[in-house]
């Protein structure tokens, strides 16, 4: 599992890595971060948490135009993740 948010990771700092609008890798982290700490608050499921973290702006149309994005089920099959479950596999 951890492989599979690392090559995640890896596919949204490669999309995001230009950003100029503060929606870069640094927020990524710090909302991934602070999600994990909210996780742990709650006794979140921190698969699903950190999920969410990290492809919360991929689809952003303010960032990546209405035509480029996809919706973040349609990207899971991408990293090995189900469509209807990505954190269940």
């Amino acid at each position: 599992m951890e492989k599979k948010f690392q090559q995640i990771e890896t596919a949204v700092f490669a999309q995001l890595a230009s950003d100029n609008s503060g929606h870069g890798m640094d927020h990524i982290k710090r909302v991934k971060n602070l999600a994990l700490q909210f996780a742990c608050d709650t006794a979140a499921d921190k698969a699903i948490v950190t999920l969410a973290a990290l492809l919360h702006d991929v689809d952003d149309y303010k960032l990546v135009g209405k035509k480029k994005g996809r919706p973040i089920d349609q990207r899971a099959p991408d990293h090995g993740f189900s469509q209807s479950c990505a954190c269940c596999e």
